[in-house]
């Protein structure tokens, strides 16, 4: 176990030991994350892309908050003074190609998303035609509630991680934290999110597929063989690991099916249905005969060909590893 003392700076060098020696824990506990993240915002939003064209628009209001800091040190980032810095900023207006920018949406879906959104009244259009995010008095409360859920999702994350540091973060410290310093977090959080979807975007084409993927690899791992867990492994390797199950002849027991990733994902059954069998055919998944159930192929040219790349898979730790040793260095300074 890798143990960080006081005052030492936590590095990438150090993330990646982490996985090499606990890839299992640190995986798993961080596609449960984005599971329940994903499914939060897909199940609100009703699909995957105007949720990320929302986490764009708000990333850049939390950027012009962040932006007051440079004048007044004192000033207040909170969550619990959010609303009141973004009546303070003003409106951030944005056209739609740095949505698209941000997003990795195609031009004509983020209007018409945009469109969606602008009728439920939660992004505006002004005379120039840029857009901004606003919401009304009443829709204030729903997004506090929804923020809350995900900052609790992030400190059980980041709690378990600190374990593995011998540092042992309570979650409730952690989301003292995440509230009190928000904007400066949260900035950063939806940046890496939105790299994170957009990465997947633009090799899958379609953002239900990652959201679907995630439950199986949930399972895989947590039923991964012992002495794979307990085996050294190289980051460049860890592409090959990810997937790779305990025992082929028990695979229906971490299987997943279209009515299961249905009620988890809040994605329609006839759609889990159709995605699964791309992700057949992209070589990620197998599917059994008698039960039409899905599971990981066991394969590892077939899964790593055009899913589990060394490249994906390298991406995201590259995209969440400094996020997550900032939160990290933070509170064991300040403990």
């Amino acid at each position: 176990m890798l143990q960080l003392k006081k005052d030492q700076i936590i590095q990438s060098k150090h993330i990646s030991s982490l996985l090499t020696n606990h890839y299992v824990d640190i995986t798993a506990a961080f596609y449960e994350m984005h599971s329940s993240l994903l499914s939060a915002i897909n199940k609100k939003y009703k699909n995957l892309e105007s949720a990320c064209i929302l986490l764009a628009f708000v990333s850049k209001v939390q950027q012009e908050i962040l932006r007051q800091r440079e004048k007044n040190l004192d000033f207040d980032i909170s969550l619990n003074g959010f609303f009141s810095n973004v009546n303070k900023i003003g409106r951030i207006s944005h056209k739609i190609s740095t949505i698209v920018e941000d997003t990795g949406v195609p031009k004509e879906t983020v209007r018409r998303k945009i469109n969606k959104l602008a009728s439920e009244k939660i992004i505006y259009k002004n005379s120039e035609k840029k857009y901004h995010w606003d919401l009304e008095k009443a829709q204030q409360e729903s997004f506090i509630k929804e923020i809350n859920y995900e900052i609790n999702i992030l400190s059980i994350f980041i709690s378990k991680f600190s374990k593995i540091l011998n540092l042992n973060f309570k979650i409730d410290e952690v989301k003292k934290e995440l509230k009190d310093n928000f904007s400066f977090y949260w900035f950063h959080f939806l940046n890496c999110r939105l790299k994170w979807l957009k990465m997947w975007k633009s090799n899958l084409k379609d953002l239900d597929l990652i959201l679907i993927m995630i439950q199986a690899f949930i399972p895989t791992l947590q039923n991964t063989n012992q002495k794979l867990k307990e085996k050294r492994i190289n980051v460049d390797d860890l592409h090959l690991i990810i997937g790779q199950s305990a025992d082929k002849s028990k695979n229906n027991h971490f299987s997943i099916s279209a009515t299961s990733i249905s009620e988890i994902a809040k994605i329609p059954r006839a759609t889990c249905s159709r995605k699964l069998e791309k992700l057949v055919k992209l070589g990620l998944f197998v599917k059994e005969s008698k039960t039409k159930r899905y599971y990981i192929n066991q394969i590892t040219t077939a899964r790593t060909k055009n899913v589990l790349t060394k490249e994906n898979v390298s991406n995201t730790i590259v995209i969440f590893s400094d996020f997550v040793a900032t939160v990290i260095n933070t509170l064991n300074r300040k403990r």
